[in-house]
């Protein structure tokens, strides 16, 4: 027997806080044409029937979901990054009065 979703629930479970589902309606939207392998169609296939969602509407959750995780990666790079140049910097200044105090 299989088990269908209410679509209020799948949508409370699976998508995070930040993915605004209300707003995913209005936006203006673009046609896109792409490809995917058979397994990945067939799971995308599965997961929008248990879901009670359009598949196209799951391929663009999981889009958003993804990038969100990008940027979260990207600035956190930058973050990182800053604090080694400080580190790196902070280095180099105890390292020169190291020098100094030796010479």
């Amino acid at each position: 027997m299989k088990t269908i979703l209410n679509r209020k629930k799948a949508l409370n479970i699976f998508i995070p806080k930040f993915v605004n589902v209300k707003t995913l309606k209005i936006n203006k939207m673009t046609t896109l044409n792409s490809r995917l392998p058979d397994e990945l169609l067939d799971k995308l296939s599965e997961k929008a029937k248990k879901l009670d969602l359009p598949k196209d509407k799951l391929v663009e959750i999981a889009l958003r979901i993804y990038l969100k995780q990008i940027d979260v990666v990207e600035n956190r790079t930058l973050e990182e990054n800053a604090s080694l140049k400080i580190a790196e910097e902070g280095m180099k200044a105890y390292l020169d009065k190291l020098e100094k105090d030796i010479i």
